[in-house]
């Protein structure tokens, strides 16, 4: 089997071991480092709204590639949304028609991914799967491959954590942690930028935000826009934690400046996942003059439904 079957055959394998030990000779690729070993529902997207495999030959900016700040708070990131590590030229229409028919036999169609960071993983194999996913509004399980990032300390100025992929890992959960801290520690040190902060801001404004309409046209597939969240939707929703009732009623009677930031965050992710419960939420805040910074919102999502009840909230407002 050739390495890219290899490749192919170990994201159709639910056991994440069988998968780790099938891909063994891909990973050997990679640089030194920790790395865990995951399956992620990814978004076929650059994490604004556009077709995931719109890499042109020159800079582009992507947002979805850092992390979000918001009032006053952070959402580091997630692997969430895909770049591609190929040219649109690539593209063969015949193979996107054959796994649009997979997915309409209801098959879940799969990839292999690299996290690169904020919201963003590079696509190392499923161009073709992750375009017919986009193409049917779908998402696509990737078997990602997350890079270990950094680790924090305890009060007394031990390791207690490391961080992978926007996520915190208790340091007991592996078999050497002082092992991989002082790794760690030893390459970090080693790769600090040197960068000045005019040269960053020199590469930022270099960048241009292009689309490859030109290109993709002559492919014969449409790629216009699809409905995804972007990467602020998928922020906020990491911002906004559990959103139960019993958390949505405890802010709501408080109403204070943290209690505002909750319940707007609370709203922004139910949106995305229960858009019942944020059409009530919704209701609820209009009702009630206490939260008037968040009518705005609450209208705004409204105005994107189609309902007499949504006509009539309108009409007695």
């Amino acid at each position: 089997m050739s390495l890219i079957d290899t490749v192919r055959h170990s994201q159709d394998l639910s056991d994440i071991t069988n998968a780790f030990e099938t891909i063994k000779p891909m990973l050997s690729l990679l640089e030194d480092g920790y790395y865990f070993l995951t399956r992620i529902e990814m978004i076929p997207t650059d994490g604004e709204g556009n077709f995931f495999w719109n890499l042109t030959s020159s800079k582009k900016l992507y947002k979805a590639t850092a992390p979000v700040y918001y009032k006053f708070h952070v959402s580091p990131g997630t692997p969430k949304f895909l770049l591609p590590s190929q040219g649109i030229t690539m593209l063969n229409k015949e193979r996107v028609h054959h796994y649009l028919d997979q997915i309409k036999n209801g098959k879940t169609m799969t990839g292999l991914a690299f996290y690169y960071g904020g919201f963003m993983s590079t696509l190392l194999d499923g161009h073709h799967r992750a375009t017919a996913a986009y193409m049917e509004n779908k998402s696509i399980d990737c078997l990602t491959i997350l890079k270990v990032t950094g680790f924090g300390f305890h009060q007394d100025n031990k390791p207690n954590k490391i961080y992978v992929g926007g996520e915190t890992y208790d340091f007991n959960s592996f078999s050497n942690p002082e092992g991989i801290c002082n790794y760690l520690k030893k390459i970090f040190e080693s790769r600090k930028s040197n960068l000045e902060v005019q040269e960053v801001a020199s590469l930022l404004e270099d960048c241009q935000n292009l689309w490859i309409g030109e290109e993709a046209s002559k492919i014969g597939i449409d790629l216009g826009q699809r409905v995804y969240p972007d990467y602020l939707a998928i922020a906020f929703s990491d911002m906004a934690g559990d959103v139960s009732d019993e958390r949505i009623n405890e802010a709501m009677a408080r109403r204070d400046d943290e209690a505002e930031f909750e319940l707007e965050m609370m709203f922004k992710k139910l949106q995305i996942q229960k858009p019942n419960k944020a059409f009530e939420l919704s209701k609820r805040i209009i009702n009630d003059s206490n939260w008037a910074m968040l009518l705005e919102d609450a209208f705004r999502y409204l105005s994107t439904l189609d309902s007499s009840e949504v006509e009539d909230l309108f009409i007695k407002y």
